[in-house]
């Protein structure tokens, strides 16, 4: 396993392109860093959103499980609500 960022650009090709696309888009000033870490983490979140709690349900104790299930409810009844 490799411990840190450097390592991991060093040895891990899709790590490796995936930085040398930011810096591409950092270089040619389509993006400030800012806007990419701000970027980073909405995918994160979409991601989570989107996929996450399936995930967590599967290797969360069955109490745990449960309230991830109603804050999903929740989530959608929002969405629902918003349309």
């Amino acid at each position: 396993m490799m411990s840190n960022p450097k390592e991991r650009y060093e040895n891990d090709p899709q790590y490796h392109q995936l930085c040398d696309l930011i810096e591409n888009f950092l270089h040619q000033a389509q993006f400030t860093p800012s806007e990419v870490r701000e970027c980073a983490v909405m995918a994160c979140i979409h991601y989570e959103m989107k996929y996450g709690f399936r995930h967590y349900l599967q290797s969360f104790p069955t109490q745990v499980g449960d309230a991830f299930k109603t804050l999903e409810t929740y989530r959608k009844s929002e969405d629902t609500r918003k349309s």
